[in-house]
């Protein structure tokens, strides 16, 4: 989330020996190799690491006696993000039957924790998208609604109203998904603008140098009408950032610098 991938990819070299086998430190190699692939670098090798570390999180899972492990970074929620990253790649493949798989598994983790809110901000974050997801798909259309018919009942307030708790949670993982989350929702299907920029606000301050928090925001700001002045001095915050990151690899530099010029707000 830092864009330190350098320094990222020399750890995880440096660790591997002596963690390869813990689904935590596997889970956070997905996690980067995930970062990898949305900053310019889908391509088939990468998609594999994604592929092979998700997978060896699902079948290297320990129950471990560290309370601490087991509130900020539990196994059920390691399951939950690794069928998670499973279900975006295929999504990209389209292999609509893996997708559907996954996705019905990630559904499954999250009706057994339904009940744990309290026990883990984990669960908070789970459950705050399932309620919120589901009730939006509930909402959009018969079709979803008859598919999640035994599903249980959702609450959308109540999802954005876990979600928001999420966001303030000490792992700073589980804040910063749910913070994004918070800002696409608001951006894509609430059309609360000024909330999402709120949210893509708090990433950015957090990590000034991450350019997808960094496009989000600006995009958000022009649908608010934010002044020119404003919105270019964003944007060239962001091309400062591309051409002074040391830490930024393979085809990343570019693609970004793609993408920012592509924006137009004049």
């Amino acid at each position: 989330m830092s864009f330190n991938f350098r320094n990222a990819d020399s750890l995880i070299n440096i660790i591997e020996k002596e963690s390869r086998n813990d689904y935590l430190f596997i889970q956070l190699k997905t996690n980067y190799y995930w970062w990898i692939l949305i900053t310019g670098n889908d391509n088939e090798n990468i998609r594999a690491l994604i592929q092979s570390n998700a997978k060896n999180t699902l079948s290297n899972t320990r129950i471990y006696n560290d309370t601490k492990r087991e509130c900020f970074w539990s196994s059920e929620f390691s399951h939950f993000i690794s069928h998670g990253y499973l279900t975006r790649l295929h999504t990209l493949s389209k292999n609509y039957l893996q997708l559907l798989s996954h996705s019905k598994s990630m559904l499954n983790i999250i009706e057994k924790t339904l009940i744990k809110v309290d026990d883990c901000d984990c669960f908070k974050f789970t459950t705050g998208l399932f309620h919120y997801f589901i009730e939006y798909a509930r909402n959009e259309s018969n079709f979803f609604k008859a598919g999640l018919l035994f599903y249980p009942e959702s609450n959308s307030g109540y999802g954005i109203k876990l979600l928001n708790e999420a966001a303030k949670s000490e792992n700073l993982i589980i804040s910063a998904e749910a913070n994004y989350f918070l800002a696409r929702i608001y951006h894509d299907n609430e059309q609360k603008i000024n909330r999402a920029i709120y949210h893509y606000n708090i990433l950015t301050k957090l990590y000034p140098n991450n350019l997808i928090y960094l496009y989000y925001e600006l995009n958000a700001m022009i649908k608010a009408n934010y002044s020119e002045e404003v919105l270019l001095e964003k944007k060239q915050k962001a091309m400062l950032s591309i051409n002074n990151n040391s830490q930024l690899v393979l085809n990343q530099s570019n693609y970004f610098k793609n993408i920012f010029e592509e924006i137009k707000f004049e």
